[in-house]
């Protein structure tokens, strides 16, 4: 089985998280393919602004950040993203790059980790809100499991291989 290929939904049949899961790659996988094409190197950053004030004192954060990665995967700080933790700049970092960084997907990996857990390889933290129905004539809201995307700010040192990264600012 192919990590995208779609579902086949039948009459009756026991439907389970994952049958979910994979029509969410097949889907995800079907927009990528049919975009990807239409924009040559269409990833990088719309928007982004630093925290000056952590700057001076040597840190690096995001306040607000909007773009895709090179994967494809959008992101939009603080509107629909939390911003990555603020990064301490090493001091051996002299002419690095920070990087604002995704593991990328990859099959048997696991993609969403709860609130609280360490994120590891996660792509997603799972946050729980509540949910209106939009169709319902009265107030009916629900917890549904939400993935937040798990960004985080990265240097080179450790060892992007295996994250979706765009570079946010150059050390001096």
């Amino acid at each position: 089985m192919s990590w995208n290929n779609r579902v086949i939904w039948s009459e009756g049949m026991f439907i389970g998280t994952q049958h979910f899961q994979q029509h969410d790659r097949y889907l995800e996988a079907l927009i990528d393919s049919r975009s990807r094409p239409l924009s040559a190197a269409g990833w990088g950053f719309a928007d982004l602004q630093l925290d000056m004030g952590l700057l001076a004192q040597g840190k690096l954060a995001i306040v607000s950040a909007r773009g895709l990665l090179p994967d494809g995967t959008p992101f939009n700080i603080p509107q629909d993203d939390v911003a990555p933790e603020p990064l301490d700049i090493p001091e051996d970092l002299r002419d690095g790059v920070v990087y604002l960084a995704l593991p990328l997907r990859r099959a048997g990996v696991r993609d969403t980790v709860e609130a609280g857990e360490a994120l590891g390889g996660a792509r997603y933290r799972g946050q729980v809100r509540e949910v209106r129905d939009d169709n319902a004539a009265f107030e009916s809201r629900v917890p549904v499991m939400v993935g937040e995307r798990a960004l985080r700010l990265l240097t080179a040192a450790d060892g992007l291989q295996e994250y979706a990264v765009l570079g946010v600012a150059r050390v001096r």
